[in-house]
């Protein structure tokens, strides 16, 4: 395995054992919306299991009805003002 996956990896398992031991529900997604993280938090917190989503874009699925953008989705697309206002109408504040 060359020294760029070893790090790669090893930073995968750095950030899963951060993650993993907040005690906040947290999950993370690369720019290609899969998820990437989903700690113990957010199973316990949502009843979906991090081996069912990790890969998935299935990061709405505890939240909404339907498939449609998290926060976190809109961050990764750059968080642009319309966006988030049409998804979060008056539930943010610009900071």
């Amino acid at each position: 395995m060359s020294r760029h996956k070893n790090a790669s990896s090893s930073d995968s398992l750095k950030a899963s054992s951060v993650l993993d031991s907040i005690a906040i529900p947290t999950f993370a997604i690369n720019v290609q919306h899969e998820i990437t993280h989903w700690n113990q938090a957010i199973e316990k917190a949502s009843g979906y299991l991090a081996v069912d989503m990790i890969g998935t874009k299935n990061q709405w699925k505890p939240f909404y009805p339907n498939a449609r953008p998290t926060m976190s989705d809109l961050i990764v697309e750059g968080g642009q003002d319309e966006s988030v206002e049409r998804f979060y109408t008056s539930k943010y504040n610009k900071s």
